[in-house]
């Protein structure tokens, strides 16, 4: 059993990051020397998905499988072969999956808590490596074709480990595709998501300044909204004053989905079972006059829906 376990541990870290905190170092280094062209940023297209981990792996199939309709992929695919053992995977759309680990008792938790990584889609893989190292940064994990495409891993400032994927002909989304789609799940974009970090400053100098996002809404110090360079799916950086070591609030990292009828989507939840331990709050209005409802999963991590316009009676 010892080694059983030793063995998911790892699986579990290599998957999640090369080695959380130990992916990018420092600050940024001059971009090229003399006479030679430093490399430009590919684009960035979007969120390709999360990572999550759960303390009762049931009680997740429950919420993300019955309770928001996404569909499961089963054991023999490319993506979840690839995965970590025991490891789930939720189909949100043919680029998108939701993928919930089991908790690895008497490990280091991740600096981000619960969420263990988010997927960033580019259009160019190496290069972005390329690009990233000419900027100073530390890349430790080389670049990967496990589950077909292209990918590899990066420890952001503020401790996020992100993998950057460029999709290919060989992999989820092109092998995948049409399949595993349930006609049950609630929506069929995830459109943001959000992450805890300790300098809201020095996060947003890597993610505007080094990788080109663009800030489109900020609550005072706390929180910043900004989309991708070259899409607009869009990430939430939200300031965390406590150590990142320490528990993080798991509301803090939390991902969104949009739906176009927010009444629809709370009529389509009041029909179903809500599972032991979860939550639901009513629907509010958000800060931009939209429309949206706050689920918890049964480890407390957000799951937002927001309606994609706002309505004519909230502008």
């Amino acid at each position: 059993m010892r080694l059983k376990s030793v063995a998911i541990a790892l699986s579990f870290a290599l998957f999640a990051s090369a080695a959380f905190g130990q992916g990018a170092a420092g600050s940024a280094a001059p971009a090229g020397s003399a006479g030679t062209a430093a490399p430009v940023r590919p684009k960035l297209l979007g969120v390709g998905g999360v990572v999550f981990s759960t303390s009762d792996m049931a009680a997740a199939r429950e919420f993300y499988g019955d309770y928001l309709g996404f569909g499961q992929l089963p054991g023999g695919t490319v993506a979840a072969k690839a995965a970590p053992a025991g490891a789930m995977l939720f189909k949100v759309n043919d680029s998108q999956l939701i993928t919930i680990c089991p908790e690895v008792k008497g490990t280091a938790q991740a600096p981000t808590g619960r969420l263990l990584r988010a997927d960033f889609l580019t259009d160019d893989v190496k290069g972005m490596r390329k690009y990233l190292l000419s900027r100073g940064y530390e890349v430790l994990a080389a670049i990967s074709e496990k589950d077909g495409d292209r990918s590899f891993l990066f420890t952001a400032p503020g401790g996020l480990n992100i993998r950057f994927v460029e999709q290919t002909e060989r992999g989820m989304a092109a092998r995948g595709k049409g399949k595993y789609l349930a006609k049950s799940r609630l929506s069929d974009r995830l459109s943001h998501v959000g992450f805890a970090v300790a300098d809201i400053d020095r996060a947003r100098a890597f993610y505007c300044g080094v990788l080109g996002f663009v800030e489109t809404d900020r609550g005072g110090p706390t929180w910043i909204f900004m989309t991708f360079p070259d899409g607009t799916d869009a990430i939430e950086l939200m300031l965390e004053m406590r150590n990142p070591k320490n528990n993080i609030p798991p509301y803090k990292n939390h991902f969104n989905f949009d739906t176009g009828d927010i009444h629809a989507t709370w009529a389509t939840l009041e029909s179903r079972k809500l599972p032991a331990g979860c939550r639901i709050e009513p629907v509010v209005k958000g800060k931009d006059g939209k429309l949206l409802i706050n689920i918890f999963d049964p480890d407390g991590t957000r799951v937002e829906f927001i309606e994609t316009y706002v309505r004519e009676e909230n502008k």
